[in-house]
């Protein structure tokens, strides 16, 4: 028998299902855009602005069904974690925007070998999609693999960091460029692990961390 708070619980759902999906979408047409070195940035603004929309809706659901049904136990975590989620899903919007930026900013780099961003890229999409993954499949497993792959990406980040420190990228153009990029897709992994630790908490009560 379906309760009267399971409307709004779905409610809320659907708009976290649509924001991770236009986070996504933004996501790799950000990423695609930087290696091919086209300018998106109107284009992304506009993708962020529709996230960050979509994260105030969820925020308003969630109150409304706090003073309408005081919700408690997996309802509670449900509505409390789903105002931090949708944050989250906004940041990777935000990110895809910025990296488009560093492309608008910086111009053309068709010199610049992209290795260290392509191995970062792999990782953090994967988490990114794993991520948004677990808000609908609640799988354990799934989730503890997020975090452990967010090593991986930190590791990534600082090798790139000590090679400019270092002086192995010779073209400071790519050298700025690069850096912020692989900065930004750290910053993604680290909102993607946060929202597996969320997925964790609303089925089990624990945080992954």
């Amino acid at each position: 028998m379906s309760r009267l708070i399971d409307q709004g619980i779905d409610n809320i759902m659907s708009l976290l299902d649509k924001m991770g999906n236009l986070a996504r979408e933004a996501f790799l047409l950000s990423v695609n855009a930087y290696m091919e070195n086209k300018d998106v940035s109107d284009e992304l603004y506009k993708m962020s602005s529709e996230i960050r929309k979509m994260k105030d809706e969820v925020r308003d659901l969630a109150f409304e069904l706090v003073l309408r049904y005081q919700p408690v136990a997996r309802d509670l975590r449900f509505i409390e974690s789903a105002i931090e989620i949708s944050y989250r899903l906004s940041r990777f919007g935000r990110y895809a925007f910025d990296i488009s930026g560093i492309q608008k900013a910086i111009g053309n780099r068709e010199s610049c070998d992209l290795k260290d961003v392509k191995e970062a890229l792999t990782i953090a999409e994967w988490m990114l999609t794993m991520s948004i993954s677990t808000l609908k499949s609640w799988d354990e497993d799934l989730a503890k693999n997020i975090v452990k792959k967010d090593s991986e990406l930190d590791a990534k980040f600082i090798e790139a960091l000590k090679d400019v420190a270092m002086g192995k990228v010779k073209d400071t153009k790519c050298a700025v460029a690069d850096m912020l990029v692989i900065r930004y897709l750290e910053r993604i992994g680290d909102h993607a692990t946060r929202i597996a630790s969320l997925s964790s908490f609303i089925n089990t009560g624990k945080y992954l961390f």
